[in-house]
């Protein structure tokens, strides 16, 4: 399936400070706290209130597809759903708003791709590249695809009781399968991690790459806070494992390295707890693929 991609980075996102933008999501989350779950639906859904918005705020949703009010009318179908689980990357409403207001970064600069709709299409399409095979198997950056068998399930269940502690406890990736560009800044991220982090660190691990549409609202039927649009959908966005590296010392160390890739305009950064969000921006996406285009030539 080939989809006409010729409009990304078109939307003019360089018009939004997303430094001021993530400030005054801040605040509207800091606002949003207080005591018991109702009342916090009720702030928040108050403070979403168009007319109460901060101009930021606004000037960024109006940049989303749909507009600055359907983006408010899905937040607040959200929060109006919203029931605290042990899946839900949101352990409280304040996190829900928070994850649901930097997803509209993402929405701003890859909402107008059109989605992969089925799994299929994505295990088929080649706009994505498998993130095992990434630079001719020298990759750094590590995933474990979800086991489709009952025997596979059986083997990995045994595995972890064996050696529990050898890989992150997560189910796996759907698809190990991204864009060319993302895979090639997972290695970028890879390798400033491990510059300063010490030898004995275990590689990059990613827990989620492209889904589609179908998978996300499988995961949502299941009580994830799987947000629709996402970038996870375009192959754009992947979540990066952050709770394990403590045993090793060095999450902090990843951390402030996925920052300084934010602060320098690269991706944007969701911290969901367990695991990141990370999503590439339209200017990184461009500048790696004229970086790899030269790279060819030469």
């Amino acid at each position: 399936m080939t989809r006409d991609c010729s409009t990304e980075g078109s939307f003019p996102h360089s018009m939004i400070a997303l430094g001021s933008y993530r400030e005054a999501v801040d605040d509207l989350v800091s606002d949003v706290g207080g005591v018991g779950l109702e009342v916090q639906r009720r702030r928040a859904t108050q403070l979403l209130d168009p007319s109460r918005l901060a101009a930021e705020i606004t000037r960024a949703l109006e940049l989303t597809p749909d507009g600055a009010s359907r983006a408010v009318a899905s937040m607040s179908r959200e929060i109006s759903e919203y029931r605290p689980n042990t899946r839900s990357a949101a352990a409280d409403l304040p996190s829900l708003v928070r994850i649901l207001m930097l997803a509209q970064i993402d929405a701003m600069w890859w909402g107008h791709v059109p989605a992969y709709r089925t799994t299929h299409t994505v295990d088929s399409t080649t706009e994505l590249v498998d993130v095992r095979s990434a630079r001719q198997g020298r990759s750094s950056v590590r995933c474990r695809v979800q086991p489709r068998t009952r025997v596979h399930r059986l083997a990995r269940a045994v595995e972890r009781r064996i050696v529990p502690d050898r890989t992150p406890r997560t189910a796996g990736v759907v698809s190990p399968r991204t864009r060319p560009e993302v895979s090639m800044l997972l290695e970028e991220i890879s390798a400033d991690f491990h510059r300063i982090a010490p030898p004995e660190t275990p590689p990059l691990w990613v827990t989620s790459m492209t889904r589609s549409i179908e998978h996300q609202q499988h995961l949502r039927s299941l009580g994830y806070s799987a947000v629709l649009p996402s970038a996870h959908c375009t192959g754009h966005a992947v979540d990066l494992e952050m709770r394990w590296f403590e045993r090793f010392g060095v999450c902090e160390v990843l951390a402030d390295v996925l920052w300084a890739h934010q602060d320098e305009g690269r991706v944007n950064v969701i911290n969901e707890g367990q695991a990141w969000h990370v999503c590439i921006s339209p200017d990184a996406l461009a500048g790696l693929r004229t970086h790899d285009a030269a790279r060819i030539e030469d």
